[in-house]
């Protein structure tokens, strides 16, 4: 739901929730969840008042990550779906990208992201990875902007796999991608990657 940004930060000061946000240049896109509901804002930047009141008082705090535990899958599983990148070879101390367009036009119904699983095969036990969401087409951005960095950095654990699954989910704009930049840490030889993310209708 968009609402105006009085009303929005009413419900990120009484929910205690941090507001994911992006800077798309003129304005702010604002969201912000409480389990399976949430708001959304637009910042227009030459609004003085609540363009100040949203750097000073919340920008810092925000983009922290939106989940209340730790799940190895939603409940909701009647109402998800996986969809399954290529495998990708990834040579011994290289740094490969794996883009991946999670909802195409004509599917804006299914926007909901609850994370996923990537799994490897020969890999090294000091790779690691990171997640983006990238405008590749210029839908939101000038074409190839990072429009947020959701995992910095993180390891695969002891069987060679990341995953990472929120019950809240986050609603994707249709035609981005989520970018996985992949870290080979080994000598010689490649891994294979492959990554599974698990989707939800939009209510």
């Amino acid at each position: 739901m968009k609402v105006e940004w009085e009303i929005f930060k009413q419900f990120v000061d009484e929910r205690k929730v941090s507001i994911q946000w992006i800077d798309l240049g003129n304005q702010y896109w604002l969201k912000a969840f409480d389990n399976n509901f949430s708001l959304q804002c637009f910042l227009d930047k030459t609004e003085s008042v609540d363009l100040t009141s949203f750097e000073t008082n919340y920008k810092s705090y925000g983009n922290q990550s939106p989940k209340n535990q730790v799940l190895t899958e939603p409940a909701n599983l009647s109402i998800t779906m996986y969809r399954a990148t290529n495998v990708v070879e990834v040579a011994a101390g290289e740094e490969s990208i794996i883009d991946f367009c999670l909802v195409p036009s004509g599917e804006e119904f299914l926007q909901i992201l609850y994370g996923g699983a990537l799994y490897t095969k020969e890999y090294d036990f000091g790779d690691y990875v990171k997640f983006q969401v990238i405008d590749l087409d210029g839908i939101l951005a000038p074409e190839g902007t990072v429009l947020k960095e959701y995992i910095n950095k993180a390891y695969l654990n002891n069987n060679g796999v990341f995953e990472d699954y929120d019950e809240a989910g986050a609603e994707l704009p249709v035609g981005l991608y989520l970018r996985c930049i992949y870290k080979s840490m080994k000598e010689t030889g490649t891994t294979k990657v492959k990554i599974n993310y698990l989707l939800g209708l939009k209510n």
